[in-house]
Parts: C-alpha cells; sequence; structure tokens
C-alpha cells in the first residue's frame, strides 16, 4: 500500500492505494485536485471519506463475499457504496436492484424498505435530486460489518 496526500488552500486529501494504482493515477489525481482547488470556496468543502478497500473488487458478487451472512440493510448499503466507489456519486433505488440482477445476486425483498432503513440510521443519505448517497457512517459500518 502506499499513501497520497495534498493539500491545497481549500482541500485536503489524503488517499492510500496500491502502488501501482498510485503511480499510474497518482498524477492525474493531483493535477484534477489542483483544478479543483481553485474553483471551490472553503465555505463549500465538506469532509467525505471514502475509504479505498471498500469496492475496490471489480465484480460485485466477489465484493459480497465479504458481507456474507449480513443482513439485507447491511447487503444493500455495501452494493450502494460498491457503486459509488466505481464513480457513481448519486443512486436511485433501481441502481441498486439492477446491479443485483447483472450480478446473479439474491433480489432484496424490498429493497425501499432497505434504503428507507439505511436513510432512517444515517448511514446513507437523501438529496434534493431524489437519489441518495453512502454517508462517512455508512462506509465506516462497511467496514465494521466485512469479513475482511
Amino acid at each position: 500500500m502506499a499513501e497520497l496526500r495534498f493539500e491545497g488552500q481549500n482541500i485536503k486529501v489524503e488517499m492510500v492505494g496500491s502502488e501501482e494504482f498510485l503511480e499510474e493515477k497518482g498524477q492525474q489525481l493531483v493535477n484534477k485536485l489542483l483544478e479543483l482547488d481553485s474553483k471551490v470556496k472553503p465555505s463549500e468543502t465538506k469532509i467525505v471519506e471514502v475509504p479505498v478497500e471498500i469496492g475496490e473488487e471489480n465484480n460485485l458478487a466477489q465484493y459480497l463475499r465479504a458481507f456474507s451472512g449480513k443482513s439485507e440493510k447491511i447487503r444493500f448499503l455495501a452494493i450502494a457504496g460498491f457503486l459509488q466507489n466505481k464513480g457513481m456519486k448519486r443512486l436511485e433505488t433501481g441502481d441498486i436492484i439492477k446491479a443485483v440482477k447483472q450480478s446473479n445476486q439474491k433480489p432484496f425483498k424490498n429493497t425501499s424498505d432497505c434504503k428507507a432503513k439505511c436513510i432512517q440510521e444515517g448511514t446513507c443519505a437523501k438529496d434534493e435530486r431524489r437519489t441518495f448517497y453512502v454517508t462517512n457512517l455508512g462506509f465506516e459500518m462497511l467496514k465494521s460489518n466485512s469479513n475482511f
């Protein structure tokens, strides 16, 4: 594992990842962070921590093995975290259903209920566009509930 740290005027980022990934993508990330740092205003910043190891697998079915035997709510949260780390900033319930079908996983009894429970406990949050995302608390819960 290797670390990449960036501290601009308005943005501070610490990342941990494989040496290969950081060698390959590190400079691109720093360039993008420099660009963003010049555009963002201090009042617009907020802390978001997305652990690199969550969702690092390329295959959802393989990734979900780390959560075998867990509740549907944890499984829902794991799928949402996986998709979010693969680049989907905001999710809809249909995205979770689609991912479950595409990876040949057991369907949820009630996907909307799982989402509502996650939002209620703060592991996911809704935004104004009727979409949702996994919160820092959600990623922490995934870390503590996985079999990594």
